[in-house]
């Protein structure tokens, strides 16, 4: 979780900078983790899912639950399944800057993302795997 969790402040932080000349840094020059994702998304023109505003509050509660000893953590599956979805934001996003650097790329385009994340896209369940 936790370095999903980097992986996506570090993302969130660059993206700000190269694109937004660091319009959502708080007043230490640093960015705050729930703002970083929503840069991330204003970044895709194309979401990877709906519900992008319920996966910022688990994903924050999860990151947060696991780099802050004194926060509670998230029940597991809400945490493995987090987990997935920061991964498919993070590799959707990928997606998306390949498919803006070579237009030829079919690995690139969102139906590709969609259609071959198969299990991954799928949320676990008590005692089901994807």
């Amino acid at each position: 979780m936790a370095q999903g969790g980097i992986a996506l402040e570090a993302l969130g932080y660059l993206i700000d900078i190269e694109k937004n000349g660091g319009a959502n840094l708080n007043n230490r020059k640093q960015m705050n983790f729930k703002p970083g994702l929503r840069v991330i998304l204003g970044d895709m023109k194309v979401k990877p899912f709906s519900d992008v505003e319920g996966w910022i509050d688990r994903a924050d509660e999860a990151y947060m639950g696991a780099k802050h000893p004194d926060r509670p953590e998230p029940d597991f599956l809400v945490q493995i399944n987090t987990l997935r979805e920061n991964l498919l934001v993070l590799r959707f996003w990928i997606g998306t800057v390949s498919r803006m650097a070579s237009s030829r790329a079919p690995i690139a385009t969102p139906q590709f993302w969609r259609s071959s994340l198969g299990a991954i896209n799928k949320p676990f369940h008590r005692g089901v795997g994807p």
